[in-house]
């Protein structure tokens, strides 16, 4: 049993099997390989035009054109809800401010953080390089810099005659500056 394959023959353009016609502008002797609608409101009566009278026609078609403005303030709601049906919320207003907001959709959100604690994130390596030099996020560059010049008097290695816990608490310093450093001007 042998199976033949269909052939789709619905297509919104004319096919090459299909002849072609004339273009219905007037005078005009080519082919006409583009549809257009003579009625808008109904899509079956439709003739075909050439590339350059279509282009004519679609610049001089006004959709509102025999409309009212009320009709046209029609139209353009209709098209914002996509004409389809809608429906009010039946029953009491209270009712539906009465209902569970499980979501929080309907909170008064403009407290939020000062209720719950503001509690900014920063990048690990940047929290603990401030943290090693001791300032609170976000700092100042200026700021920055008092902080890292202080810290640096107090563990230079020259004051404490080579004491290796003070060295090594100046070197974190100097890396943790680096880093704040390198992020606030990336920052600016």
């Amino acid at each position: 049993m042998s199976t033949q394959k269909q052939e789709n023959t619905f297509s919104y353009y004319k096919s090459s099997k299909d002849e072609i016609s004339q273009c219905c502008a007037k005078g005009c002797k080519e082919s006409g390989t583009h549809r257009v609608l003579l009625d808008l409101n109904n899509p079956k009566k439709i003739n075909y035009m050439c590339l350059d009278h279509i282009k004519e026609y679609n610049k001089n078609l006004n959709y509102y054109a025999n409309m009212t403005a009320e009709e046209i303030e029609s139209e353009i709601k209709a098209d914002t809800i996509w004409r389809k049906p809608t429906w009010p919320f039946r029953g009491d207003a209270r009712d539906f401010q009465s209902a569970r907001d499980f979501f929080c959709v309907f909170e008064d959100r403009s407290n939020y953080f000062e209720e719950r604690g503001r509690k900014e994130v920063w990048p690990s390596e940047i929290a603990g390089a401030a943290k090693v030099l001791g300032v609170s996020l976000p700092v100042e560059m200026s700021h920055l810099k008092k902080t890292y010049k202080q810290a640096v008097k107090e563990y230079h290695p020259d004051l404490h005659h080579g004491k290796k816990d003070r060295e090594e608490k100046l070197k974190k310093i100097n890396i943790a500056y680096k880093i704040l450093s390198n992020f606030i001007k990336d920052a600016e």
